[in-house]
């Protein structure tokens, strides 16, 4: 436990250096506010692992911005199956706001097995952030979930790069929770150049954030087939630049507030269309709820 009244920047508590290293916790890594970008267990390596590097049983509870609860590169593995909270929020601006938090709870580089919980708190901050492959697994007992919770400007997960995934077989025993707070900003599932996200079945919900999900870039794909999607902002439950695909095939959506559910180009094929619905069901809890938003519609004659 590192205590509140000190102040510190760039810390690791737990290292585990090198491809044969591990590095487990079975209790409670505790780092106060003053000390800025701390990573609660990193996994470094210079060929390629086959064991898990840092394991997270326990509880990593950082307290300061721009903070990392675990951390694995590019040759290392990492699991977690206790709790990661990160609280901080940015720096407090003169007309009361908050500014960037920059946390993440996992970094992932290289392989990742994830179940238990995260907090995620904070603009700019992430659950998992993920350029390698991650997987989302739950526990043995029958009441055991998965939750990741993301508030004040936050996101759940977020995957980037050519060849990363999150994929999870948690089912629908997986939950992400976005609580936007007056930020408005954050969402549950970002996705970018060719990375891929696969939440079959999970429970998602989106209160007040900037989006539900999002895909941007060619070969960048979201697959929530069987999911249920609840989203309650000004924003799209599920958007896409046009070239990123999302699959809601046999999804729940649930919208409410100023939402919509997504945008329609009538100049694309439907085949063609980024987001992709087959056997969606969709129910609408606000008057104010836009259901699809359309593009080149064209002028239609009647007779």
């Amino acid at each position: 436990m590192l205590e509140k009244d000190y102040t510190g920047s760039g810390n690791t508590v737990l290292h585990s250096n090198g491809q044969t290293q591990h590095v487990y916790n079975y209790n409670t890594i505790t780092v106060g506010k003053g000390f800025t970008k701390t990573v609660g267990m990193a996994a470094t390596g210079t060929k390629a692992s086959t064991i898990d590097n840092v394991v997270n049983e326990g509880t990593i509870a950082l307290q300061a911005k721009q903070s990392i609860g675990m951390y694995t590169d590019k040759f290392s593995q990492g699991k977690n199956t206790g709790s990661i909270k990160l609280s901080a929020l940015g720096d407090l601006a003169k007309d009361g706001t908050y500014g960037d938090a920059e946390n993440i709870g996992i970094s992932n580089n290289g392989k990742f097995t994830f179940s238990g919980d995260i907090e995620i708190n904070g603009k700019k901050s992430s659950g998992i952030y993920n350029t390698g492959t991650t997987t989302i697994t739950v526990g043995t007992n029958p009441t055991d979930k998965t939750n990741i919770k993301a508030t004040n400007g936050a996101t759940g997960l977020y995957s980037k790069g050519t060849g990363s995934s999150i994929t999870s077989n948690a089912g629908n025993k997986l939950n992400i929770t976005v609580e936007a707070g007056t930020t408005k900003e954050g969402l549950a599932v970002y996705a970018e150049n060719e990375g891929e996200i696969t939440l079959h079945n999970a429970n998602i919900n989106v209160i007040g954030g900037s989006a539900g999900v999002a895909a941007y870039d060619n070969n960048t794909k979201i697959d929530l087939t069987g999911a249920t999607l609840k989203y309650d902002g000004k924003g799209y439950a599920a958007y896409s630049d046009g070239r990123g695909e999302i699959y809601l095939n046999k999804a729940n959506i649930e919208l409410r507030g100023h939402s919509t559910l997504m945008n329609v180009d009538l100049a694309i094929p439907a085949m063609s269309r980024p987001i992709k619905t087959s056997a969606t069901n969709v129910t609408v809890f606000s008057n104010n709820v836009i259901g699809i938003n359309v593009n080149n519609l064209g002028t239609q004659k009647y007779f």
